[in-house]
């Protein structure tokens, strides 16, 4: 008779990574003081908060009626209701006492308490972040308000991260979810067209002489980089612009050069200084080194400079009017009165170039060699067929640069006046000093 062993314990050790078990006797505290306090008449009580996986348990006590608030899960939410009732207003079905809830990624829902609920706890499983957005999707507007502290770059981070999981796991609702709120709620709101972005989101703790939270190039450059691999990932292509106009307008100017070291022989720079990016308390000057600034910035230029151009199955698709060089192709980009994208090739292939979707189209023009061509589009891209090249081939793609101005209010309520020629900032007024990033817009006018 064959021996019974299913009351036998397991005879090996666990895993020595695995940490000890956690065992809550009363999950629903007998101890008031247990329930920490969220909003009014709302309580959490944590169960188990997982930093290595990204994971959190918790019990939500509510003890009114309303909506409690409007949020996207970019990973899967499950839940258990222990007494009482809630609901979302985008569904039509209620969570009822002893009911579970699965939600899925990427959904986006408003909770619910209705007044004839006096009390409610559910116990919710949340994988990752709670993304508290308004009605269009957008970044709430308390994120920025004073009543909340913020960390822009940290935000930055999380938006990256949640792309990146979505584009490596196959889930494209995490990368719709992203790329919603890059457009709705950074681009032109945390980040402003020039390129300035707070370091605070919020509650100010670092203000400027004129009431400004102090700048951050390494929110910048991050946003350059989400715009990046929405564009190359996503199919966003779009975007690159927005690269280019980040790169140009703001990390570029802001960056300290030989030149900015040169002009100011009075003042003694650190070694470290050269060549760096720093916090800024100007909103457009003062530049120095910060060093995790700087690494973060460089990391963003290396990433771009790494996806100036790209293989695809159609041929050598150039995206980003930047400089480069390795041996199968060199770039030339220069702006004089017009901009000039010139590209030699080592190894021909069907070349395609990016047109920058603010360049006027009928200022484009083409040649191969020396010799006027057709300029032959393929959606946002110019095509030159692989039998018109040869190694050492020169293409050179030209347009004109139109020049406009724009605006930009500061949250103190302070005013800057931009001039802009392209993708590139050719002053400013007022201009903050000192090492300022853009010439003074008044000086230009005199020229």
């Amino acid at each position: 008779m064959a021996q019974d062993n299913s009351k036998i314990p397991y005879r090996h050790p666990q895993p020595k990574e695995a940490p000890p078990e956690l065992v809550i006797a009363f999950a629903v505290p007998q101890d008031e003081r247990i329930w920490v306090p969220q909003a009014e008449n709302v309580w959490f009580r944590p169960l188990c908060l997982c930093a290595s996986r990204g994971y959190w348990m918790n019990l939500l006590r509510v003890r009114k009626s309303g909506v409690l608030s409007r949020h996207r899960h970019p990973q899967p939410v499950h839940g258990y209701v222990i007494k009482g009732s809630w609901r979302y207003l985008e569904h039509d079905w209620v969570a009822r006492e002893g009911g579970y809830v699965y939600e899925a990624p990427g959904e986006t829902h408003t909770l619910v308490v209705d007044e004839d609920v006096p009390e409610m706890i559910t116990m919710f499983q949340v994988n990752g972040v709670m993304l508290y957005v308004d009605p269009d999707g957008a970044v709430r507007a308390e994120i920025l308000s004073p009543e909340n502290v913020g960390h822009d770059h940290s935000y930055h981070g999380t938006l990256r991260g949640l792309l990146l999981f979505g584009l490596l796991t196959g889930q494209r609702q995490y990368v719709d979810a992203v790329e919603a709120t890059y457009r709705r709620g950074v681009r032109g709101k945390i980040v402003t067209e020039s390129g300035w972005a707070p370091h605070d989101l919020g509650k100010l703790r670092f203000p400027n002489a004129q009431g400004d939270p102090v700048a951050d190039p390494a929110s910048a450059g991050d946003s350059a980089q989400l715009a990046l691999w929405l564009a190359l990932h996503a199919g966003c292509t779009d975007l690159f612009d927005d690269v280019e106009r980040l790169v140009r307008a703001r990390l570029i100017p802001a960056q300290l050069t030989a030149d900015d070291i040169a002009c100011h022989p009075e003042r003694t720079f650190a070694a470290r200084e050269h060549g760096a990016w720093a916090i800024h308390t100007p909103s457009h000057a003062g530049k120095g080194c910060t060093p995790d600034v700087l690494a973060a910035v460089t990391h963003t230029l290396c990433d771009i400079q790494r996806h100036i151009y790209t293989h695809t199955n159609v041929g050598l698709r150039i995206d980003l009017h930047f400089d480069y060089q390795d041996s199968e192709i060199a770039i030339v980009s220069r702006r004089g009165e017009r901009a000039v994208m010139a590209v030699t090739v080592f190894r021909p292939d069907r070349l395609l170039i990016r047109i920058p979707g603010w360049t006027p189209q009928d200022t484009l023009s083409l040649e191969i060699d020396g010799t006027p061509a057709p300029v032959t589009r393929l959606g946002a891209y110019v095509w030159i067929a692989r039998e018109c090249l040869q190694p050492g081939s020169r293409v050179a793609l030209s347009y004109d640069l139109p020049e406009r101005s724009s605006e930009e209010e500061m949250p103190s309520g302070r005013r800057y006046t931009f001039r802009w020629r392209g993708d590139e900032i050719l002053g400013v007024s007022p201009q903050d000093e000192p090492l300022s990033f853009y010439p003074a817009l008044e000086r230009l006018s005199r020229y």
